[in-house]
């Protein structure tokens, strides 16, 4: 299967959320992207982080900095 990347505005179409909501994301390292020729890049697992990262802001309200920090809790264990 061929390794797919999509830019922050096509990631965003993708996944129904704004592409701010997209940059915050980003800005927290809750998704690492690739960068190309100063573009940020997403892969299908960095697709899927920012989905579920965007799912649990939205249901529980969860801020950013405590999603980066859960993120960091789950990759240690």
């Amino acid at each position: 299967m061929p390794n797919y990347a999509v830019n922050l505005k096509q990631a965003s179409a993708v996944l129904h959320i704004l592409p701010k909501e997209m940059q915050d994301i980003m800005q927290f390292v809750v998704v690492s992207s690739r960068r190309s020729q100063g573009t940020y890049l997403f892969d299908a697992n960095a697709l899927l982080v920012a989905k579920v990262a965007s799912c649990l802001e939205d249901y529980l309200g969860t801020r950013m900095s405590v999603l980066s920090r859960l993120k960091e809790a789950f990759l240690v264990a």
